[in-house]
């Protein structure tokens, strides 16, 4: 494949990761909202309701972050490729693009994996707790407990989820920031 055809297809390969990334960013938002709207509601069916919409809205988020971990291995694999073909001053660049986007990657795709399990297990407890808080009415004691433990439950998953929005924001970065602007430059030397 021609140097061209190769900086078209990673250049293609970075639009489209930073496309999923994107997407995943757009979901984490939204189920911070959502976990927000939970918090808010007073009607414990309604907020049962959320929580399952938040559960569907992190599924999501998980689709979205396999397909934009298969972009970055893509961008990163064109990246070398590339790299055995550039002079050793443009190699360089092109092997720190490589190290970083492995790093933000790498992290992204371990706090996802780490994180996903807990992440969904704590939202269907959220949901258990709204469901359960329905048949609690006459007991203010056990009500007022379980809507501290769904406040505690609901904070630790939108800070688990902040920090996702961090991994995400840091790939796009590197990727729009950095790499797509080396492979217009390289685009600019070829023609």
């Amino acid at each position: 494949m021609s140097k061209l055809k190769e900086l078209d297809k990673l250049d293609e390969d970075a639009k489209k990761a930073v496309k999923w990334l994107a997407a995943e960013f757009e979901y984490a938002q939204k189920l911070i909202d959502e976990l927000e709207e939970i918090n808010r509601e007073t009607d414990s069916k309604k907020a049962e309701r959320e929580a399952k919409q938040a559960i569907s809205i992190f599924t999501w988020i998980g689709r979205g972050e396999r397909r934009s971990d298969r972009e970055e291995q893509k961008v990163i694999s064109g990246l070398k490729k590339l790299g055995e073909l550039l002079p050793l001053e443009l190699r360089a660049r092109e092997e720190e693009f490589v190290r970083q986007l492995s790093i933000a990657e790498g992290m992204l795709v371990k706090f996802a994996s780490r994180y996903a399990g807990e992440i969904r297990s704590e939202l269907k407890d959220i949901r258990k707790n709204e469901h359960l808080l329905r048949g609690l009415k006459n007991h203010p004691e056990i009500i007022t407990k379980v809507q501290d433990k769904l406040k505690k439950e609901v904070y630790a998953v939108e800070a688990g989820v902040k920090e996702l929005k961090k991994w995400i924001e840091s790939n796009q970065a590197i990727l729009k920031g950095e790499v797509k602007p080396f492979v217009d430059q390289l685009k600019q030397l070829a023609a």
